[in-house]
């Protein structure tokens, strides 16, 4: 176990004592239950000695005749040292804890001094532990907990709490978002909690603890729905085949065992590929040091020997669609939303095509696994991760052609600054546009889109590929890291040609058809306030610019486990 003290944050009707209870699953953990408020009231009688300390005055009250006599003696100090003595006593661990706790709904009355009143809640207990615990707000307000609360008010209020719950996620390691629609789906959705606390469960106390009616008054159809959520989990988790999988009309290229069924990963890249031989080397070495284990490519019609080198890798699955399917194939992302629930079914996937390379912060030592973690402790089932155009300082008419192997980055180097990037809200959807093709679009016609929601949790249910752009949860995660696209590499003339000749991208290749009107190989992209990316700190400002963006939507709670759009 990494802490020594474990606190449930949450309002009431979120589920917090079933959470509760599967807390108290873990050997040597005692997780109490709600007590009134008793530690505001801690939290109440230190700030006051703070602020009676802070007082212009109080430095010369050693006077009796001050008003503010004795307040030189005051020590905030010595309550917290008192206060973290009361809250052991209170919560009464008795032999063999090693990790005590409580949990509590009256957050939402505090919401103003939130951040401080948890810095402080920190200060007292040992090596502590947050846990937001949420839920869908629809399924909060119907509770008749809330019965006389205004549903439009409380809503509000639940939208900030969960606002301010990320918020403090986002900056505080020891912190996890814990959904109650993921709590009910069983062991399995667990698994992010128990790795963020450092155990492993007991997994027949965890089904028993699950199994158990949790709850001031335990209701029948709330029952029912959790135990079907966790049998839907448990028969996917045990399936070897989906129907969904079954809509794929291409072969498997070659049937060795799968590197999924090797190797021990919780992210696959999918990419659908086309005569990528040299683009393929940097792309696989790129991933490889990202801690990528797992490759699944869709080859749509290759001819310049790019099978015979994805035959040659022990990480790769391959498969081959007719290439005429690809102008009906959303751009391969149906032939993926189908792959990947027969392969990588609660697992993470980052689709992408072969010019894009996900970067962010701390990318070389944080990795794929690294940042799939973040969102499971963010209670994430989506990273968002729009594209920035990269391009050198040639034109790409005069680029050197480029050698296979070489890093991307070290061909094209420069973006635009984040200031460029003009977006729109489109039914909950952030559409971003941004980047050379931005700057010099026709007028009067859209600009080529910048949006992607590309790393994804699959479940059976779950995500859709709606196109190279969108998906059917709409909504943007706040949690962003960025595709560098590397269009305008020096094979970018070639390419809009072989693209207008074959007519398989959307539209009938129209964007390339104005790239080519627009002539794009021939211009310079870097202007004075081009960026030069070396590494991932880099994009910094792209990266918390647009997570503030989505953010101030509100876009930070129960809503990215549930809010779906089915068509485009």
């Amino acid at each position: 176990m990494h802490y020594r003290s474990l606190l449930i944050v949450t309002y009431g009707r979120s589920g917090s004592t079933l959470l509760q209870g599967v807390l108290n699953s873990i050997d040597g953990v005692l997780v109490r239950g709600e007590n009134m408020d008793f530690c505001w009231g801690l939290y109440s009688a230190w700030k006051s000695l703070v602020d009676a300390k802070n007082q212009p005055w109080s430095g010369r009250s050693n006077q009796p005749r001050n008003a503010w006599f004795g307040a030189d003696h005051l020590s905030p100090d010595r309550l917290l040292v008192r206060a973290r003595q009361l809250v052991i006593e209170q919560l009464a661990p008795g032999p063999g804890v090693r990790c005590i706790g409580f949990k509590e709904i009256r957050y939402l009355d505090h919401l103003q001094e939130l951040p401080a009143y948890l810095k402080f809640l920190g200060s007292i207990f040992p090596q502590p532990a947050f846990i937001f615990n949420t839920r869908e707000h629809s399924a909060v307000i119907k509770s008749a907990f809330w019965r006389s609360q205004d549903p439009k008010v409380l809503t509000q209020r639940l939208r900030r709490a969960d606002h301010l719950f990320f918020a403090y996620a986002a900056k505080h390691p020891n912190a996890f978002i814990m959904r109650y629609e993921t709590l009910i789906k069983g062991p399995k959705a667990l698994s992010p909690l128990f790795t963020f606390l450092g155990v492993a469960p007991d997994e027949e106390r965890l089904r028993f603890t699950l199994d158990t009616p949790h709850s001031f008054i335990p209701k029948r159809p709330t029952l029912e729905r959790a135990i079907q959520a966790r049998e839907i989990v448990d028969s996917e988790v045990s399936g070897t085949a989906n129907p969904s999988a079954m809509s794929f009309t291409g072969g498997l290229v070659m049937d060795p065992l799968s590197p999924l069924q090797r190797v021990d990963t919780k992210v696959l890249v999918a990419a659908p590929i086309r005569n990528e031989i040299t683009l393929l080397p940097w792309f696989l070495e790129y991933y490889r040091g990202l801690g990528c284990r797992a490759f699944l490519f869709i080859d749509n019609g290759s001819t310049d020997g790019s099978l015979d080198l994805l035959r040659q890798q022990d990480d790769v699955l391959l498969y081959q669609a007719p290439a005429e399917q690809f102008r009906h194939s959303r751009s391969g992302r149906v032939w993926v939303n189908a792959l990947v629930r027969l392969h990588a079914l609660h697992k993470w996937v980052l689709c992408v095509d072969i010019d894009e390379l996900l970067c962010w912060p701390d990318h070389d030592s944080q990795g794929l696994q690294g940042l799939v973690q973040q969102a499971e402790r963010l209670g994430l089932n989506r990273v968002f991760t729009p594209m920035i155009d990269a391009y050198s300082d040639q034109p790409t008419d005069q680029m050197p052609a480029y050698v296979p192997g070489t890093p991307f980055g070290d061909i094209c180097p420069w973006v635009d600054p984040l200031e460029t990037t003009k977006h729109l809200w489109n039914k909950g959807r952030l559409v971003l546009f941004g980047g050379p093709r931005n700057r010099f679009v026709n007028p009067g016609d859209r600009p080529p889109i910048t949006s992607k929601q590309a790393l994804y949790y699959v479940e059976e249910n779950g995500y859709q590929h709606l196109g190279a752009h969108f998906d059917s949860y709409a909504l943007p995660s706040p949690l962003v890291a960025v595709l560098l696209h590397y269009k305008f590499m020096p094979d970018f003339s070639a390419r809009c040609v072989a693209y207008i000749n074959e007519g398989t991208q959307w539209n009938n290749a129209q964007d390339y058809r104005k790239y080519q009107a627009q002539q794009l190989g021939a211009r310079t992209f870097k202007t004075d306030r081009s960026i030069r990316v070396r590494t991932g700190h880099d994009l910094i400002g792209h990266i918390s610019g647009i997570s503030r963006l989505i953010r101030r939507r509100g876009f930070a709670g129960s809503i990215h486990l549930t809010h779906r759009v089915d068509n485009g």
